[in-house]
């Protein structure tokens, strides 16, 4: 937990929650589109109206959408997340470095962070879409079992151990970006390195990797069920932009931490807060 503590802590405690609000207003493209890519409780609807019949690959994989929309979602989410990405990394970095945390030049700062961000993306993409063929494979497999609640069953087992195998394969590679980012390897140095980092902390990096994605992802299919639309593509949207924000500074963090580098953001404000701690208790 402590990961996830210093993650709120530069988040909300540093600068009074500056630092929140302009990485939560940067991001917000990104929360849209990813909401137009990936809307809350698709397994959730899926499997509360599933029925036995079965159903073809890009069927299950679109959930029922149109495929095109898909494709210009799945675009249009990878080129937003990457420019928005780029940028605030590179803000958040400079405030690591220097104590300094505001938008330099924009295009500058992209293009520091391009590569990495880029690099990984396109791991993480890949990563998603070994996900979705799998599933949408063996949901398709499950759906031609006669016995409807076996059928059911199976299918929300499936789901469930190959979201924790993706889980676990996504937490150990959740350090590429700062480590191309600090270091300059390239993406498949980095990705060996992120291995063995993460290796070394797995259990307390993916309990703050992971917790806000399923308190997220619990909240969205919640909502999901009340089938109020413009509710939940309000909610998604908020969701998925405050999830991005804690996630691009969690990795920094982390990072930072288990390589113990010395960081420059924290404010006079934070240690003062902090003394003032330390002596009530006492």
């Amino acid at each position: 937990m402590r990961y996830l503590k210093k993650t709120f802590e530069y988040l909300f405690l540093l600068e009074k929650s500056k630092r929140f609000f302009i990485i939560f207003l940067f991001l917000l493209p990104v929360g849209c589109v990813f909401s137009w890519l990936m809307p809350s409780g698709n397994y959730i609807r899926l499997l509360m109206n599933y029925d036995s019949e079965p159903k073809k690959f890009f069927a299950i994989w679109t959930f029922d959408s149109n495929m095109l929309e898909y494709v210009l979602a799945l675009v249009f989410t990878f080129v937003i997340l990457i420019f928005c990405v780029s940028i605030i990394i590179s803000v958040i970095t400079r405030s690591f470095r220097i104590g300094v945390f505001k938008l330099h030049k924009p295009l500058t700062d992209f293009n520091d962070n391009f590569q990495p961000v880029f690099s990984a993306s396109i791991t993480y993409l890949f990563t998603l879409i070994a996900y979705k063929v799998v599933i949408t494979t063996l949901l398709g497999l499950w759906k031609t079992i006669e016995n409807h609640y076996l059928s059911l069953a199976i299918s929300i087992i499936t789901i469930c151990i190959i979201t924790i195998l993706a889980a676990i394969l996504t937490t150990h590679i959740s350090l590429i970006v700062p480590i191309m980012s600090a270091t300059g390897l390239k993406l498949k140095d980095a990705f060996l390195k992120s291995i063995q980092k993460v290796g070394e902390s797995l259990v307390p990096i993916s309990t703050g990797l992971w917790i806000p994605v399923m308190i997220k992802a619990i909240l969205g299919s919640i909502i999901a069920l009340t089938e109020i639309k413009y509710l939940l593509l309000g909610m998604d949207i908020l969701l998925n932009t405050f999830l991005f924000s804690y996630l691009v500074v969690y990795i920094l963090i982390v990072y930072y931490e288990i390589e113990r580098i010395k960081r420059e953001d924290y404010t006079p404000h934070y240690f003062e807060k902090r003394a003032k701690k330390q002596l009530s208790k006492d």
